[in-house]
C-alpha cells in the first residue's frame, strides 16, 4: 500500500477454499478442483490491479463472499482514505442489499448469477483509443442497463 497506494484505482477480491488439515471440526465445503466436499476454510485476497496481493482475510467457518465483503472494505477503507476506489467481484457477491451499502463509499464491478435479459445489440456502440502509440477497439453498452432488479 505504501508503494502504490496512490495509484490505487481497481481492487479486486476474490474467495479461495483451503482445505483444512488441522484437528479442529470444521464444516465441509466443495472444493472445485478436487470435486469433493471437505472440511476447509475461505481466504479472501484483495488485490492490486497488477494482481499484486495486499492482504488476506481467513474466514471463520466458510462465511461467503457477501457475508465477507463489509469487514473487507472496512479494512480496505482505513487502508485507502477517504478517496472512492473501485471494488471487482465474482458472483459470489452478487446481492442488491449488499450493493447498496457498498455504493455509499465504493464503486463496484461484477455480474449476476443465474438466468438475465440479454442487453439488445443496439445498445452497444463502437469506440476507439490510442495508448502508447497502438490503436485499441472497444465495443461498449451507451447507457447502463438497471443495476437492482429483484425478483421475487
Amino acid at each position: 500500500m505504501a508503494l502504490r497506494g496512490a495509484a490505487l484505482g481497481f481492487l479486486y477480491t476474490d474467495g479461495h477454499v483451503r482445505v483444512y488439515h488441522g484437528q479442529h471440526t470444521r464444516p465441509k465445503t466443495p472444493v472445485a478442483r478436487m470435486r469433493i466436499s471437505l472440511p476447509a476454510t475461505s481466504d479472501y485476497w484483495v488485490n492490486d490491479s497488477a494482481g499484486d496481493p495486499l492482504f488476506v482475510i481467513t474466514a471463520e467457518a466458510n462465511a461467503g463472499l457477501v457475508k465477507m465483503l463489509p469487514g473487507i472494505l472496512a479494512q480496505v477503507r482505513a487502508l485507502v482514505g477517504k478517496r472512492r476506489i473501485t471494488v471487482v467481484f465474482d458472483r459470489g457477491g452478487y446481492s442488491p442489499k449488499l450493493f447498496q451499502q457498498i455504493l455509499a463509499d465504493f464503486d463496484l464491478l461484477t455480474y449476476r448469477k443465474g438466468r438475465y435479459p440479454r442487453i439488445a445489440r443496439q445498445r452497444f456502440r463502437n469506440y476507439r483509443t490510442r495508448r502508447e502509440g497502438r490503436t485499441i477497439a472497444y465495443v461498449l453498452a451507451d447507457q447502463a442497463p438497471t443495476l437492482f432488479v429483484e425478483r421475487s
